[in-house]
């Protein structure tokens, strides 16, 4: 039996957001893929707010498992900003201009 396959283009589709509010952006990975993706589909965009006041502890579970192997025990509160904030630089990075960045 031969198999084809066949490529079907979705339309072009826009976000229509002006204000992206995350709260509890931990700067793991989904955070930082989720503000890129508004960040590259909604044109519109005028304002991101990165409120880091409501961070779940277990969001870092997996940073822990990963600092236990290599010999510490869990990751203090200044490591999980660290790495909140290198999710933010990330995200900088990324930002046309226009589009005003707060951190909270």
């Amino acid at each position: 039996m031969r198999r084809t396959t066949r490529t079907v283009e979705a339309p072009n589709r826009r976000l229509c957001i002006e204000v992206l509010q995350i709260e509890g952006f931990a700067g793991g990975e989904i955070d930082v893929e989720l503000a890129e993706y508004v960040i590259e589909n909604a044109p519109s965009l005028k304002k991101i707010v990165i409120d880091f006041r409501r961070i779940k502890p277990n969001v870092f579970r997996k940073y822990e498992n990963v600092m236990a192997k290599v010999g510490e025990a869990d990751i203090v509160d200044n490591d999980r900003m660290a790495i909140a904030r290198e999710g933010v630089g990330l995200l900088k990075a990324k930002l046309s201009a226009g589009v005003e960045l707060i951190v909270r």
